[in-house]
């Protein structure tokens, strides 16, 4: 046994390497050698489509993970490959997509950069000069979400609002005028705290590039000092009152001296967001804008601003809303040629041209 010990020794040490050769060509093979790939193109039927959900900044091995794990590739690394070869793989955008099983990673690729593979319910569109209830709507719709969760997270702050995004009536914070409008992606892992907060966000981030709340103090809003949802209001007034961006200006200029003037703003937009949608596209009549059980009636008996924003605004009013005009406007009205504007001087005329 003395005699045979060396080479039992010596073969252990040949099996030990030869394993360790093993493993580190496996090893190799497995990372750098060709990827395992199905060689189908993505030709299936519908109903045999899976999901795949790509998350929010999600990279490229993260979305070749769920590829995989969905079905749609043979392995992770095909797709990476692929994506790698193809300069579009960083156009994906986060989402639900449909997509044919067992297919090769270059045609997974491919259909990840179809938006018509994506579901309707993993995007938004918000956009200026629609009301904030209306964007909640729309995503109760798409992902059968429940209105009180909407609530919940508006009321508790599980969204980022600032401290003064509050209702000047209810003292309650308000996410009208902080949806910053834009298209948003949505996942199966989103909520609609995420999704708010993720609105609201950037909203914040474009208020700071501004300087918004240090250039809002230093407006007037009556007697005292604008806060900054005043000024988002006026903001928001401005979006419901003109066709013409350029015109922003001058109805923030009105807002602002007749909120000087302890005068009734006397703005038919501001009712229209408690009133809610007309038929058809109609107007609300004088009698509806000027019901004075309606918070939002700028008319009397209520003096001041409305309670809180009313429209989701663009970037541009609000920038209108912080430097408005020195033209000597007062009065307005929307026409079918624009928004006409008239001095304090010139009720007479803004009544001839504004008749109802």
């Amino acid at each position: 046994m003395r005699a045979w010990a060396p080479l039992f020794v010596l073969v252990g040490i040949l099996s030990l390497f030869s394993g360790c050769m093993y493993a580190g060509y496996s090893y190799y093979k497995g990372k750098y050698g060709p990827a395992p790939d199905y060689t189908a193109a993505a030709t299936c039927k519908p109903t045999q489509k899976v999901a795949v959900d790509v998350a929010r900044n999600a990279t490229g091995q993260q979305i070749a993970d769920a590829l995989y794990t969905s079905g749609v590739v043979k392995s992770a690394r095909a797709y990476v490959n692929a994506a790698n070869q193809n300069q579009g793989s960083t156009g994906i955008i986060a989402g639900t997509y449909t997509i044919c099983p067992q297919i090769s990673g270059d045609n997974a690729v491919l259909e990840l950069l179809k938006k018509s593979n994506l579901s309707d319910a993993s995007q938004i569109i918000v956009t200026s000069h629609e009301w904030s209830k209306d964007v909640i709507a729309e995503l109760i719709t798409k992902k059968n979400w429940k209105q009180p969760d909407f609530d919940a997270a508006i009321a508790d702050n599980t969204i980022g609002l600032p401290a003064w995004s509050v209702n000047s009536s209810t003292h309650k914070f308000t996410v009208e005028g902080m949806l910053e409008p834009g298209t948003y992606a949505m996942t199966s892992g989103d909520t609609p705290q995420s999704v708010l907060r993720q609105m609201v966000a950037n909203r914040k981030t474009f208020l700071a590039g501004i300087d918004f709340e240090a250039k809002s103090a230093l407006l007037t809003c009556g007697t005292t000092k604008c806060t900054p949802e005043q000024v988002l209001t006026v903001g928001s007034i401005a979006e419901g009152e003109v066709t013409d961006p350029g015109d922003g200006q001058r109805v923030a200029e009105g807002v602002y001296t007749r909120l000087k003037d302890n005068a009734y703003l006397g703005v038919d937009s501001t009712a229209l967001y408690w009133i809610g949608h007309l038929p058809n596209g109609e107007l609300p009549s004088k009698t509806q804008v000027r019901n004075a059980n309606n918070p939002y009636s700028t008319y009397s008996p209520h003096h001041g601003l409305p309670p809180t924003p009313v429209y989701v605004t663009s970037d541009d009013m609000i920038k209108a809303a912080l430097a408005p005009a020195h033209k000597g406007a007062y009065y307005w009205c929307v026409t079918p040629t624009g928004t006409e504007f008239f001095t304090k001087k010139q009720l007479a005329a803004r009544n001839r041209a504004c008749a109802d």
